[in-house]
């Protein structure tokens, strides 16, 4: 936010009316006010602060404690700041509730409060002070707080920015630096990460009781390896102990498959012997019931 054209009317110590050309300060984007004590620069601070925000610089003065008391009565009091966002110009105008005489007659009456925010593209303007401040604060992406704290920082403010909490000083940088974006992709990626995490910790678990249930011989040559086998082991540790040991198992599955076929064969031998024994008794005990008829 740059300011362009500040106007203070019956504000503060500006019993008349007042304009400074802050555009003739140029475009540096950084401005330091210094003078005297009581000389009216915090003045200035309040002037910008309550016509955006509607509050002073330092939140104490406020409301009828801002019409200056060695103003003319008929001289309205009201502050409006010209100011630029983002090549946009946009003029706000404020003013607080104060007694003026009346225009008809004698006495004195009550000027409300009221605000309004005009566009240099011609939109319709806003009005009521409350609408003006949101609007404001949309523009130009602070709060009131948050403003003070970075965008114009009065007398000793800049404590505050400094002893804000890490969560809140985030907060302001993220609007002041427009990474919001960002943030919302720190908080994506950080689910997935946590997301992925929790898959890996249940496949982690699934894995650990796989390997928990591998059965190989004590004399095997990698038994102690193989026992210390877990989710967190080098896979390509495990997979050449896994490959050695199914090696291991299928060798010693096709010698048991040899040797089982080698013993199937005689069994087939010994129950055709046995057959033709079987055969050879009973012809037997039929010659022999035979000879004795």
């Amino acid at each position: 936010m740059r300011p362009l054209k500040l106007t203070l009317s019956a504000f503060g110590p500006y019993a008349a009316e007042t304009v400074l050309e802050l555009a003739k300060l140029g475009r540096g984007g950084l401005y330091l006010v210094t003078g005297d004590t009581g000389a009216g620069k915090t003045t200035l601070f309040d002037a910008i602060t309550y016509a955006l925000y509607d509050h002073s610089s330092g939140g104490v003065r406020e409301g009828a404690m801002l019409r200056c008391k060695y103003a003319d009565l008929k001289t309205p009091t009201f502050v409006e700041l010209e100011f630029e966002v983002n090549g946009q110009r946009y003029t706000v105008r404020r003013n607080p509730e104060y007694q003026r005489p009346k225009n008809r007659g004698e006495g004195m009456t009550t000027e409300k409060a009221d605000a309004t925010l005009t566009y240099s593209d011609g939109r319709p303007p806003v009005t009521k002070a409350k609408d003006v401040t949101a609007a404001v604060q949309e523009i130009i992406g602070l709060d009131y707080s948050q403003f003070c704290q970075i965008a114009m920082i009065a007398q000793g403010q800049f404590t505050k920015l400094l002893n804000a909490s890490t969560e809140e000083r985030s907060r302001i940088f993220r609007k002041l630096f427009r990474t919001q974006r960002y943030a919302r992709l720190q908080e994506r990626l950080q689910a997935e990460s946590a997301a992925l995490s929790q898959q890996r910790t249940t496949q982690n678990a699934k894995l650990d009781s796989l390997l928990s249930g591998i059965r190989f011989s004590p004399d095997d040559p990698d038994a102690d390896a193989l026992a210390a086998l877990n989710a967190q082991t080098e896979p390509e540790t495990a997979l050449a102990l896994l490959e050695g040991l199914l090696a291991r198992q299928q060798a010693a599955q096709e010698t048991v498959a040899a040797a089982l076929k080698d013993t199937e064969a005689q069994l087939d031998a010994v129950q055709q012997q046995l057959g033709a024994a079987q055969q050879a008794r009973q012809l037997a005990e039929q010659l022999a019931a035979k000879q004795a008829d």
